[in-house]
């Protein structure tokens, strides 16, 4: 056979997409066979292109190929698929402004649930959609944001939102036009809505979850410049307090009845879900990204465990009923005054109320556990404390069998976890382990450990004060502090 000594590029391939020239000697078939390769890898790409853009209503090939291409998109519901597979921050997708963060996204979406909220940053001096789908909580009497898209002034602004009669409506401020609103549906339940809007120079147009089209007639803002997800501007607006699903803002105006589409809900194609439930499934065929996913999460969780590990503080709580907390039995560091006695051998409120008690332990990085038992309410596990009174805690609830990891910063109370359902069962025991911004909650019972939770939160990472809060006759024994120092 004749040597190949080159291959055209003409744009079509880059980087290590080339096809290798092949080598004299070498066979017809392994030509073949890279054509093959990289085909099969095209025809995949082209897949996950056109099932990206129906998730979106966009059906016909050429305007699936076009939207691709051009619209910046978000997918925080299946970004463990296409990044690795691991809860990850959200400054990983390019172009998207994080203020207060890390906002941390993971297989469900990304939780907004603050006065402080994602933004994605776009100048749009022309036509331009945005398409919003989260999942919402149950209308309580508040005005509740779903999206923004906020111009060169807080006045020049598109906000798509709940009021605080139940009613989704959109909302125009221009400095010039002032303000101007159309209603859409009525909606007091909890679930999922997706909206979009397209704005052009004389009009902007809503959609709520595939239903009527709604439109205001007014001077477009001169440029709008950000995208605000759950808040109608930095500090001004309710919080959504929701799960977002996807985002995306897309460079051009569309027809109203493409605008319908794009609203009209989750995918209910067949073809299209069973597409990517499969490459959801599968990691794309990929059985490096499952093998590396789980050994890299377990070489971390054993790399916790590294270092030089001392007891800084024990306490069993024996003593007289109703005594002081005083001093630790090992480590003598003195809890903090309060309501919270030794009483039967437990820490507990002497009138069963709500109380915490805290040490100063000297060390920001270590695993703090205890024997918990909500009684009729609470008892939690508080770490990385500080005296403004800004903490990490591990809540137990008796109310819902709940167990959920919170985050208590610059006056907001934020969840750094979904909460998960567990039993309360007498003589657990819960342990949170704390090294830089990775932080680790296990459960153990029946002399089984199990991992709750992998958070990574960068906020309180140098607090070193850690201790217990109880309610409503909640108690807790066999308290255990260790610090850790790297070797």
């Amino acid at each position: 056979m004749s040597k190949i000594t080159a291959l055209p590029a003409a744009g079509l391939l880059t980087g290590d997409e080339f096809l290798p020239l092949v080598q004299e000697g070498e066979t017809r078939r392994a030509t073949l066979d890279q054509f093959g390769g990289m085909l099969s890898r095209y025809e995949a790409a082209r897949e996950r292109i056109r099932a990206r853009a129906l998730l979106f209503g966009i059906t016909s090939q050429a305007e699936a190929r076009l939207f691709a291409a051009e619209a910046i998109e978000a997918s925080f519901a299946d970004h463990v698929y296409r990044h690795g597979y691991l809860q990850s921050a959200l400054a990983d997708f390019a172009g998207w402004e994080v203020y207060g963060g890390p906002f941390l996204i993971d297989g469900r979406g990304l939780h907004v649930a603050s006065g402080i909220t994602p933004a994605i940053g776009i100048s749009s001096p022309g036509e331009v959609t945005v398409i919003v789908e989260a999942d919402v909580p149950a209308f309580d009497g508040t005005s509740k944001v779903l999206a923004s898209y906020v111009g060169d002034m807080i006045e020049s602004r598109v906000a798509l939102y709940r009021s605080d009669t139940g009613i989704w409506a959109g909302l125009l401020y221009h400095p010039t036009e002032g303000m101007k609103f159309v209603p859409g549906p009525y909606s007091s339940g909890a679930g999922r809505m997706r909206a979009a809007f397209t704005i052009s120079d004389k009009l902007t147009r809503f959609c709520f979850g595939g239903g009527e089209i709604l439109s205001i007639a007014t001077k477009r803002p001169r440029t709008l410049l950000r995208l605000w997800l759950g808040w109608s501007a930095l500090g001004f607006g309710s919080a959504l307090d929701g799960q977002f699903v996807r985002a995306a803002i897309y460079p051009h105006g569309v027809t109203d009845e493409q605008l319908r589409a794009m609203t009209g809900g989750p995918a209910l194609d067949d073809e299209t879900t069973t597409l990517i439930d499969s490459r959801i499934r599968t990691h794309d065929n990929d059985r490096d990204a499952h093998e590396l996913a789980v050994l890299r999460s377990q070489s971390e969780l054993a790399d916790s465990k590294t270092g030089t590990w001392t007891v800084r503080a024990a306490d069993s709580f024996t003593g007289t009923d109703g005594s002081a907390m005083g001093n630790t039995e090992v480590g003598n560091l003195p809890w903090s005054a309060g309501t919270l006695v030794r009483k039967g051998g437990r820490m507990r409120d002497k009138n069963d109320g709500f109380a915490g008690s805290f040490i100063t332990t000297g060390y920001a990085d270590g695993q703090i556990e205890a024997d918990l038992y909500p009684g009729s309410s609470e008892a939690s596990l508080q770490f990385r404390m500080n005296a403004a009174t800004s903490m990490c805690w591990l809540l137990q609830r008796t109310a819902d069998g709940g167990v959920t990891l919170f985050i208590q910063w610059q006056g907001a109370t934020l969840r750094a976890t979904q909460p998960i359902a567990v039993p309360v069962q007498p003589g657990e025991r819960y342990k949170v382990r704390f090294i830089g911004p990775r932080i680790w909650v296990f459960r153990i019972y029946g002399g089984v450990e199990t991992l709750l939770f992998d958070v990574t939160d960068a906020r309180l990472m140098t607090e070193t004060l850690a201790g217990i809060r109880l309610n409503g006759g909640g108690s807790a024994d066999n308290f255990l502090y260790r610090s850790r120092e790297a070797l």
